[in-house]
Parts: structure tokens; sequence; C-alpha cells
């Protein structure tokens, strides 16, 4: 059966992608090997990883999405991946939203998921019109 992803670009270009925590872990940690580790790699990780703790903290302060603090020097050295993260519940399954930096291209997103094991990546653009 063929694994399928979708990356969303929205408003302003930001790129996300929705996957289990397992994988996201997997995808974080390739950007980790190609980009070095950042404060906020190493947060969204640590996020992931506790996620049960994260998801009731979330739910608690009412807020969808939890930002890991970003390095000025990563982001002025272009090396920023992680924007926001919003943990999910699904049915039981754990499931996590990452919405990268604008400046992480979306072809490296996506050969990151075909390495991953993903045939079918969809890349889908939302417009307001």
């Amino acid at each position: 059966m063929a694994k399928k992803a979708k990356i969303i670009v929205g408003i302003g270009k930001s790129r996300s992608i929705t996957l289990d925590a397992q994988e996201a872990i997997e995808l974080l940690n390739m950007f980790v090997e190609e980009r070095g580790l950042t404060q906020e790699l190493e947060e969204s990780i640590r996020f992931i990883e506790n996620f049960d703790v994260f998801y009731e903290v979330a739910r608690k302060k009412h807020k969808d999405y939890l930002t890991p603090p970003q390095d000025y020097k990563a982001l002025l050295e272009g090396r920023v991946v992680v924007e926001k993260l919003r943990l999910e519940k699904d049915e039981g399954k754990k499931r996590v939203t990452i919405i990268f930096h604008r400046s992480v291209p979306i072809e490296e997103i996506k050969k990151k998921l075909v390495a991953m094991g993903y045939d079918d990546v969809v890349i889908e653009k939302i417009s307001l019109f």
C-alpha cells in the first residue's frame, strides 16, 4: 500500500504537514543530520517525545500550537526549520502538524518524505480566492 503525504502551502507561503508522532521525529532528525542541531529542532523533538505532557499543557492553556524557542543566530544563518507544532490525538493516534519556517524549501521537505518511504507526496496550495 502506497504511503501518502500532503504538504499544505498556506497564506504567507507557510508550509505544513501532519504526520504520526514517530514519523514527525524521524523527519525532524533528518533535518538535524543535514542542517545541524538548533534550539528549535531540539525543543520540537522534545515536545513530540513527551507528547502526552505537552498535549495536556497546550489543552490547559487553550493553545492550538506550541512555539519552540528560536535561536537568532540559527535564524540569520537560515538553519531554522520549525515555526510551530500542533499536537493532536485522532482516534487514539498521536498526530503532529509541523509548520515549517518559510525559508525551508518545499522540495527539501518532499525529498525527505520520499526518503522516509512516502510514494505519493502532494503539494496543496491554499488561497483565499
